[in-house]
């Protein structure tokens, strides 16, 4: 029997992760396949980025810092998205790299399993028993809205909000006997949030702590109580509730600075720091509105999982009667009130806070919806547990109940009903499996709570226990109705298949030449040069896809367009015209991929067959390509590679310097000058630049060219100055010869180098200082945390040791005075 205490509370966590596994069985039986959506991005995005950090790291014993294979090269470990220092990531790192799909898809269903374990913990801290408290542990780690992120979106970057519960739990401890130390051990979860998380969603998830941490300060300061508390404990609860937020924070961020740092500096050369992100918010408004209840029709897209909040009918009803539990209970109603603002915010009503700083950065409020399920679930175990009394004594409330069984649903199909006209058909697997089960749920929930709620006349055998056994199972039977269709599998093979095209470009890698790709205009944004393929295959484009862009690069980019406007804030680069093709030659482009077909942009002097500077290599007639944002594998019009005899060399010499004039001339600048005899360079000293007679354009031998670093030979007659059309970085650095020398910033947006006569090596090395720096702060707080960890193990063995000897002592004395009498 004694072990019987120990087997009740692993129970819950056994039974919780059972449910994640049977969740998953898809993954279960093809344990090597991945998960995959139509739309995802862990396909498109997070499984090339870490194949690549993988693979680079295997094979150059070092992180890749820099990645040439988006945008024409960019910073890589910058992006937080790549979760380059996510702890459970460090398994990676021993994998082969065609493992790694697999390995991300496990760590999915992992991070499931452990949401629900930390949620289960936090409602146990809050009252709830083990029942009631798995209740609110399944709402969590199966709520619609995050599911709908990770698996219909494949938004791996979602999975660090796993952690939140966690962070609260210890936050809210050390707000009472914990202190200082269970405040680090909070800051330690939260980083763990931060590093596996996207920037956004960390933002919300620190709305959502500061917030719900409140309540108990105010409790525990009195201030919650009748009557109030006096000032002094006001002002004493509120610092001490402050002081744990703040080291917490700190904790976080200094375990965290090493992905932090770089951050910081690259989001602020991208557009979204010169522009800012903006929403409509009467569209968003609309969307969300009718998104409230239940899954999306797939005629609707994007709006599956963006626009919808997750939340289930019978979930929804249940979080209804909070405001009822709330009566005369202070915290619970205050938590309550901050439930009901997170949604507000996530309707809309983030506009009120778009100029402040932060939220101006992100668009897409609604994805505060990933942390609205946390206080909801709560929320819906502390209903469940109270539900079975508030029955019986409160009539009122079975009705209320009822009456929300059925304006839930009736308001959820006809928003279903509107979106399907808004967007056509309605077909999907997910829009009938949810509805058509509440043909079932509704009336036994009806049942279910008509019959306990008149127990002590007509059932005997409805007990709390009991009810909160059904409710709860009627509970995660809605949930799973609408997330389990999101659960598919495929075999990794069938997905990043390139076509022949794509196959053609990478027979020339050898080559150095860049390639920029167009789509057909019937395709949207949609091309059989994909951005997965190009990281995957080591291919160079001009194009990409990454929140963290160079503002300068996409401008230059712009420049080839002949124009000079203000940027849109977007993840990639649309199609655009070839005016000035000497900025594309200067680029490097050496092959161009676009339709047969393609017609003619406005701008262009001619179609592209029709001029003799461009030569057809290669043509495929019918490409296929797996688009992630397009339903599957779609077949294109033929498509044919053409290659630019043109394209300057990836690094070469010119003979002469000018300074780069002002902002507004650089366009005309650029499109003036021949840049195979002039480079312009920014801070450039007017003394420096003069040519010398004998100098000349001249190609520059690649020795090496690894991510973060280059080397490049380079034998000249007379001085001149070297042109490396990679873009310009805050960190790169340079030695010519072994000395170091000044990089300069070339061309408005790429690098140069003086280079005096003779033979010489030039080798760059990407060392930004915020990752150096960064690198630092973390390694010097986890040693710190570390030490402290063992303190405190330590401390805690040795008050075990004391009071197992004080025990010993104690018996000894007792069998001794019972030896003598």
């Amino acid at each position: 029997m004694s072990g019987d205490p120990w087997l009740r509370r692993i129970l819950p966590f056994l039974l919780i992760a059972a449910l994640g596994v049977l969740f998953f069985a898809k993954l279960v039986f093809h344990p090597s396949w991945v998960l995959y959506t139509d739309f995802s991005d862990l396909l498109s995005y997070h499984v090339p980025q870490a194949r690549f950090l993988v693979s680079s790291r295997q094979q150059t014993g070092e992180l890749p810092l820099w990645c040439p294979y988006s945008f024409a090269g960019m910073p890589f470990i910058h992006d937080i998205q790549v979760q380059a220092f996510y702890p459970p990531h460090l398994v990676l790192y021993v994998l082969p790299e065609e493992t790694v799909g697999t390995a991300l898809s496990w760590l999915i269903a992992a991070h499931v399993i452990v949401a629900g374990w930390t949620m289960f913990a936090y409602a146990r801290s809050q009252g709830l028993n083990q029942t009631c408290a798995t209740v609110a542990a399944l709402g969590y780690m199966f709520s619609g809205k995050w599911l709908l992120h990770l698996l219909a979106a494949g938004q791996y970057i979602a999975i660090g909000l796993a952690w939140v519960p966690l962070v609260l739990l210890l936050l809210e401890r050390s707000l009472g006997r914990g202190g200082f130390v269970v405040a680090t051990w909070a800051g330690a979860v939260l980083a763990l949030v931060i590093l596996g998380s996207h920037p956004q969603f960390t933002f919300f998830a620190g709305i959502l702590i500061v917030l719900w941490t409140l309540p108990p300060a105010l409790e525990q300061a009195g201030v919650l109580a009748r009557g109030g508390g006096s000032l002094r404990k006001t002002v004493l609860g509120l610092g001490r509730w402050f002081g744990a937020f703040a080291w917490c924070s700190l904790v976080a961020l200094a375990l965290s600075a090493v992905q932090i740092i770089p951050a910081l500096e690259a989001a602020g050369l991208t557009s979204r720091a010169a522009l800012g992100m903006r929403f409509n918010i009467e569209t968003d408004f609309f969307f969300n509105i009718l998104g409230l209840v239940g899954p999306a029709p797939e005629s609707l897209p994007v709006v599956g999982w963006e626009n919808r909040t997750g939340l289930t009918v019978l979930w929804m009803a249940t979080a209804l009667l909070a405001p009822v539990l709330a009566r005369g209970q202070a915290r619970l109603g205050l938590q309550t009130a901050i439930c009901l603002g997170l949604v507000i915010f996530g309707l809309g009503g983030a506009f009120i806070f778009q100029s402040l700083p932060g939220f101006r950065l992100f668009r897409l409020p609604s994805r505060m919806f990933l942390l609205v399920p946390l206080p909801v679930a709560l929320l819906v175990g502390m209903t469940t547990q109270a539900l079975f009394d508030l029955l019986r004594t409160a009539p009122t409330a079975g009705r209320t109940m009822r009456w929300s069984l059925v304006l839930v649903p009736l308001v959820g199909i006809g928003s279903a009903a509107i979106l399907c006209y808004w967007g056509g058909q309605p077909w999907g697997v997910p829009l009938f499996l949810y509805w058509g089960s509440l043909l079932v749920t509704l009336p036994i929930a009806c049942w279910v709570l008509w019959s306990a709620g008149s127990a002590n006349h007509r059932s005997p055998r409805w007990t709390a226990p009991h009810f909160e056994l059904a409710w709860g199972t009627l509970l995660v039977v809605d949930l799973w109705a609408m997330a389990w269709p999101l659960v598919e599998v495929r075999p990794l093979s069938s997905i990043y298949a390139p076509s022949s095209c794509v196959q053609f470009l990478m027979k020339q890698r050898t080559a150095q030449g860049r390639v920029l790709d167009r789509e057909s205009p019937d395709h949207g944004e949609c091309t059989p040069f994909v951005p997965a393929l190009p990281i995957l295959n080591r291919l160079e484009p001009l194009r990409g896809y990454n929140p963290l862009d160079i503002h300068r690069y996409k401008e230059f980019i712009q420049f080839i367009s002949d124009r000079d406007e203000p940027l849109q804030p977007r993840n990639g680069i649309r199609n655009f015209p070839l005016v000035n093709k000497s900025l594309i030659d200067f680029l490097g482009a050496r092959y161009l991929l676009q339709p047969s077909d393609f017609a003619r942009m406005a701008g262009e002097s001619s179609d592209i067959t029709g001029d003799c500077r461009w030569q057809k290599v290669a043509e495929d007639r019918a490409p296929e390509r797996h688009l992630f944002i397009a339903r599957g594998v779609r077949q294109f019009p033929p498509y044919s590679v053409y290659e630019n005899r043109e394209a300057y060399p990836r690094a070469f010499v010119v003979p002469r310097a000018e300074s780069l004039p002002r902002r507004s001339h650089v366009l005309a600048a650029l499109k003036k000058a021949d840049l195979r005899q002039v480079v312009f360079l920014e801070d450039l000293d007017p003394q420096s630049g003069t040519p010398h007679p004998l100098g000349r354009f001249q190609p520059a031998s690649i020795a090496a060219y690894q991510p973060n670093h280059v080397v490049i030979d380079v034998e000249i007659d007379s001085p001149g100055y070297l042109v490396l059309s990679d873009p310009w970085y805050p960190g790169w650095t340079c030695t010519l010869d072994g000395g170091p020398t000044r990089l300069y910033r070339a061309n408005y947006a790429f690098r140069s180098v003086a280079v005096p006569a003779g033979k010489h090596q030039i080798r760059l090395a990407f060392q930004p200082m915020s990752y150096r720096c960064g690198s630092m702060i973390s390694s010097g707080s986890l040693a710190a945390i570390l030490g402290l960890g063992l303190v405190t193990v330590v401390r805690y063995y040795r008050r075990r040791l004391r009071g197992w000897q004080r025990s010993n002592r104690v018996e000894s004395e007792q069998t001794g005075g019972e030896a003598a009498e």
